[in-house]
């Protein structure tokens, strides 16, 4: 069954989006995550010890005039079994010309030829790729279980999934789950996160097993 999973949130979007496809991947899936941050690098932040290919980039992949299978496996990097498909190093969205509906379509078809399940991390604020693959998937919304979590909701009002992740041990849980209609999965306060600032790979970092069964209780769905 392929299936596509947009995740929004104010906060730990591109972590979660990764756990998320490497235990797709873990499940013998084929697998894309696109991470859509137009100002990150984003495959570099979570693989700073990582070469990636030169050239491969998302904006120069939906800037091409025309966007095929082979050229979306061009501008793909690789790691955990996983196609990763980020802006690269130095560039922005603003390096490239406006993305047009007909390159995302064309990438989404291509897309769909080549992996099973396909997990877009989204930028904040969201930009024209998040809008397209909203269309196209199931949104799952992690915000942050404080007031700018709760402003988030207020503001977007997200759709789907909704889950909650402690970002710190003093977060006010009772209160903020008292916001939602009913109660949602909470992601534990993870310190070994913290170590993706101090340049070890997202894959190398173990993560708590609270964390682990929520991500594999959503990937459960797919398979």
């Amino acid at each position: 069954m392929r299936k596509t999973y947009v995740v929004t949130g104010n906060q730990g979007k591109s972590v979660f989006s990764y756990y998320l496809a490497s235990e797709l991947a873990r499940r013998k899936q084929k697998v894309a995550l696109i991470q859509t941050d137009g100002c990150k690098p984003m495959f570099r932040l979570l693989f700073p010890t990582k070469q990636p290919v030169p050239g491969r980039s998302l904006g120069r992949l939906l800037s091409l005039a025309a966007v095929t299978k082979n050229n979306v496996l061009q501008n793909a990097q690789m790691a955990s079994n996983i196609l990763i498909f980020s802006y690269a190093e130095g560039e922005s969205a603003l390096s490239y010309p406006e993305i047009t509906q007909t390159n995302l379509s064309n990438f989404y078809n291509a897309l769909s030829l080549l992996v099973d399940m396909i997990v877009v991390d989204t930028a904040a604020p969201s930009n024209a790729i998040d809008a397209f693959f909203l269309d196209k998937g199931d949104e799952i919304c992690v915000t942050s279980a404080d007031a700018r979590g709760v402003a988030y909701r207020e503001n977007q009002k997200p759709q789907g999934t909704q889950i909650l992740i402690r970002n710190s041990p003093y977060n006010a849980l009772p209160d903020v789950m008292a916001t939602f209609p009913e109660p949602v999965p909470v992601l534990p306060y993870s310190k070994a996160l913290s170590s993706l600032y101090n340049g070890i790979d997202i894959c190398d970092i173990p993560i708590p097993g609270g964390y682990r069964r929520i991500i594999r209780r959503i990937a459960g769905d797919t398979v």
